[in-house]
């Protein structure tokens, strides 16, 4: 069985595209690592947009099909 998640993570990290890091970001990448989860995202398709920032926030995770 495959398990497929969405968060509006409100985390930044440049591994899922977004233009910096912060502590959430970190937090949730720890997290994905020990979890053995994947992250599916792809490109750097802002999914956050205001006035003065566009940002990648919203994840797709999945775990290894088995």
């Amino acid at each position: 069985m495959q398990l497929i998640t969405g968060y509006d993570a409100n985390a930044h990290h440049i591994i899922w595209g977004s233009t910096d890091i912060n502590p959430w970001g970190e937090c949730l990448t720890e997290y994905v690592v020990r979890t053995d989860l994947n992250i599916v995202n792809q490109g750097n398709d802002p999914t956050f947009v205001i006035s003065k920032r566009k940002e990648v926030r919203d994840l797709t995770l999945t775990t290894d099909k088995k």
